[in-house]
């Protein structure tokens, strides 16, 4: 178990996101949160501090390794498939919270009727990249593709619902920013759930180590 940064939880509220310094206001009023150290726990939880920014500390090595695989990855996908429209990061590594026994995972947005041959192709690229970063433990998949979305599916989607625009909202793409802002604009009642920072969607990574230089700025809540 682990606790948020202040930053990323002014980031993360379900109503929309605010400013760490209003966030602060009410944290240091009477309630069951404590502030420490940029850290937010419910008060009795003091211990999860020390362990939380440990964590951080690795999150940030890993993610660095994460992303460059990542970019990689992608780079990859998008030239032997020409289909994909968009390649984004999710999951642990697209929320800043990845350590190294978690999947490196994406979402896709692709062209009508190719859904599942680029499912088919990433996954076999997917089992190269598991033998190429192998490490000494036991065989496992580095990258996971989480969803394949047609243009058709998802502009714009029919789900409206709060799980569906968590996903999106936390996609990162890394090749086709402009596909992905399209599609956003397709589904506006995704920012009911969540204001969009601004970074998200906005630029499109050209290489490895211009997409290894670019933060990721929310925080993962998983434990």
């Amino acid at each position: 178990m682990r606790v948020p940064t202040l930053e990323s939880l002014a980031d993360e509220l379900v109503g929309g996101a605010v400013e760490p310094e209003s966030l602060t206001r009410v944290l240091n009023l009477p309630g069951p949160f404590t502030q420490r150290g940029g850290f937010v726990c419910l008060r009795g939880r003091e211990d999860l501090l020390e362990q939380s920014r440990a964590r951080v500390r690795t999150n940030r090595f890993a993610n660095g390794k994460a992303k460059a695989i990542a970019a990689r990855f992608a780079q990859d996908l998008s030239r032997i498939c020409p289909f994909v429209e968009c390649i984004a990061l999710s999951g642990s590594v697209a929320s800043g919270g990845y350590i190294p026994t978690d999947d490196i995972d994406f979402d896709l947005i692709v062209r009508d009727g190719t859904k599942y041959l680029t499912y088919a192709v990433a996954l076999a690229l997917g089992l190269g990249f598991a033998i190429r970063y192998r490490d000494s433990g036991p065989f496992r998949k580095v990258t996971c593709v989480n969803v394949v979305w047609t243009r058709a599916q998802a502009a714009p989607f029919i789900r409206t619902d709060a799980h569906l625009a968590f996903e999106l909202l936390h996609c990162r793409p890394i090749i086709g920013a402009g596909a992905f802002r399209e599609i956003l604009a397709a589904n506006p009642w995704a920012a009911r759930y969540r204001r969009l920072p601004r970074e998200r969607g906005g630029k499109e990574f050209s290489s490895v180590s211009e997409f290894g230089l670019a933060g990721i700025s929310s925080y993962s809540w998983s434990s």
